[in-house]
C-alpha cells in the first residue's frame, strides 16, 4: 500500500481534471454547477461506467479496480448527471413503496403475534423456540447468549431512543411495565428490528404474514425482507441505487410459493439477481398483493421508464431488468379500490 498524497482541488480544478481524463463537461458554468450540486466523489461514481475497461492481466491498483481514469469517447458529464438525477427520483419513489410496506408489515406482526398476548414478543413460548434459542448470528454470539436476547437488546435500545415520543412516556408512566406492548412497540422498531421479529416467528405466524402479501412460504418472505431492508437502506442513506450490486441474491422462486405467480415469472430472464430491479419487482409484488388498490407499481414503471439515454448505459445490465418488462402484469396490472382487506376482522386471541 502506499500513501494518500492526493490534494484538495478547487470546483474549476475539478473540472479541468476531468476534461484532462477525457471527459466532456460542456460548458464550464454547467460543469462547475454539476459538481457543486453533487460533489466531485459522488458524481464521479455515475461518470465511472463511460471510462475504458482495463485489459485481462493489466495492472490494478485494488481489487475494486475494474477501469483505468480514461474516459471512453462520446463521454459527457451531462450523462453523468442525467444518471445521477434519475438515481434521486428512483431512491425517492423507492423509498415511499418501501415505507408503505413497513407500515404493513408492523401492523402485521402487531395483530398475528399480539393475538398471543401483549407481550408476546418477549416471551420465547410465543416464537419460535429452536430460532429464538439459536446461537445469534456474527458479533452478538460473544455478547448474548441466544438470537432472541440479541433482539431484545436492540429493541430496548430503540424504546430507550424513543423515550422522548409522548406515546412511550405515557406508557412508561402509567402502567408498572418497563417494556411497551407489542403493538406499541412496532412503532419505535426499525425495518432492522422488524424483519429479525418476524424471523422469530413460529412457523404459522409467518405463514399467516407472508400470505397477506401474496407468499406462501413464510421461510421465503423472511429472506425477502432481508433483501428489501438492504434496498431501503441504500435510499434512506442516499446512497447510489440504480447500478448497485446488493450483497442478497433474490434466489429463483420455488413453484407453489407465490399466490400470484404469473406477476413474476419474468424474474427467469433477469441478467442479474444481485441488482435493484428483481428486488424492486418483489416490492412491487408484496405491494399490490397487500393492497390491491396499490398505485406505486404504476409509479415505480413510471420512473423505470425515465432511463437516461446514453451509449454507455443498459438498463437490463445496470439494473438488472428483463427484456420487454414494462409490458409484464406486474406493471400494467389496474388497481382494484374495492377489493377486500387481506387480513380477516375477525381473529381472536390465541388461547
Amino acid at each position: 500500500m502506499v500513501e494518500y498524497v492526493k490534494r484538495f482541488l478547487s470546483l474549476e480544478k475539478q473540472v479541468q481534471h476531468l476534461r484532462d481524463q477525457g471527459l466532456d463537461c460542456g460548458s464550464q458554468d454547467d460543469a462547475l454547477r454539476a459538481l457543486h450540486e453533487f460533489g466531485y466523489y459522488r458524481l464521479t461514481a455515475y461518470t465511472y461506467p463511460f471510462r475504458r475497461l482495463l485489459p485481462e492481466g493489466a495492472a490494478r491498483e485494488s481489487s475494486a479496480q475494474y477501469r483505468s481514469s480514461e474516459y471512453l469517447p462520446g463521454s459527457t458529464l451531462a450523462d453523468g448527471v442525467s444518471a445521477a438525477r434519475f438515481d434521486s427520483r428512483l431512491r425517492e419513489t423507492v423509498f415511499a413503496g418501501v415505507g408503505r410496506f413497513e407500515l404493513a408489515l408492523r401492523f402485521q406482526l402487531a395483530h398475528t403475534l399480539g393475538r398471543r398476548g401483549a407481550f408476546a414478543h418477549l416471551d420465547i413460548a410465543h416464537l419460535d423456540q429452536r430460532v429464538a434459542t439459536a446461537p445469534p448470528p456474527g458479533d452478538g454470539a460473544s455478547h448474548f447468549s441466544d438470537a432472541h436476547s440479541l433482539w431484545l437488546a436492540a429493541y430496548r435500545e430503540q424504546a430507550r431512543r424513543a423515550q422522548s415520543e409522548d406515546f412511550v412516556t405515557h406508557i412508561f408512566e402509567k402502567y408498572d411495565s418497563r417494556d411497551l406492548p407489542l403493538w406499541v412497540a412496532v412503532e419505535i422498531l426499525d425495518f432492522g428490528a422488524l424483519t429479525r421479529l418476524y424471523k422469530l416467528l413460529k412457523d404459522g405466524d409467518q405463514s399467516a404474514i407472508a400470505r397477506r402479501f401474496g407468499v406462501t412460504n413464510g421461510k421465503l418472505f423472511s429472506k425477502w425482507l432481508v433483501g428489501v431492508n438492504l434496498v431501503r437502506n441504500h435510499c434512506a442513506h442516499h446512497g447510489r441505487l440504480w447500478n448497485r450490486k446488493l450483497s442478497s441474491t433474490l434466489k429463483r422462486i420455488a413453484p407453489g410459493s407465490l399466490t400470484y405467480p404469473e406477476r413474476l415469472e419474468h424474474l427467469a430472464d433477469a441478467r442479474s439477481r444481485t441488482k435493484v430491479y428483481p428486488w424492486l419487482a418483489v416490492l412491487a409484488y408484496c405491494l399490490t398483493s397487500y393492497d390491491p388498490a396499490s398505485r406505486w407499481h404504476h409509479s415505480l414503471a413510471k420512473c423505470l421508464a425515465t432511463f437516461p439515454q446514453s451509449a454507455f448505459l443498459e438498463q437490463a445490465r445496470d439494473m438488472g431488468s428483463t427484456p420487454n418488462w414494462s409490458n409484464e402484469t406486474l406493471w400494467t396490472r389496474t388497481p382494484q379500490p374495492d377489493a377486500p382487506l387481506p387480513t380477516p376482522i375477525d381473529l381472536s386471541p390465541v388461547s
